[in-house]
């Protein structure tokens, strides 16, 4: 029994590493370029007090840029774009993905091992 959840744990968190393999990428076009070409999805703001905001579904209101934050409940909020130092967007990161299967394997194979070396302790 503890072998079979050994593995099941090892095959949870192979789930786990390899569902986030994204990097925040900063974009040199302008902002209102950057939302009229579509990029409505999540933006990473960093401010000009060096703070971060990520906005959802960010667009430009006069002389700010508004959107909902992650808070629980999400919260409108709304940036000068005056204080916007850079944005960036969230793209697949390819060395990502492989740096996570490559660590996802190593899991499953410890696992696996740890699990037949309870198995042969349980037998003797």
């Amino acid at each position: 029994m503890c072998a079979e959840r050994t593995l099941l744990l090892a095959v949870a968190l192979a789930a786990l590493t390899t569902s986030g393999c994204t990097m925040w990428k900063v974009e040199s076009a302008p902002l209102p370029t950057l939302i009229a070409d579509g990029e409505r999805g999540t933006l990473r703001i960093t401010r000009s007090d060096n703070s971060v905001v990520i906005l959802n579904q960010p667009t430009i209101v006069n002389d700010s840029i508004v959107g909902s934050t992650d808070a629980d409940p999400p919260q409108r909020a709304a940036i000068p774009l005056a204080d916007v130092i850079f944005v960036q967007t969230r793209h697949r990161s390819f060395e990502k993905t492989v740096e996570g299967v490559g660590t996802t394997a190593q899991v499953i194979i410890g696992a696996a091992y740890l699990s037949v070396i309870l198995l042969i302790y349980r037998i003797l």
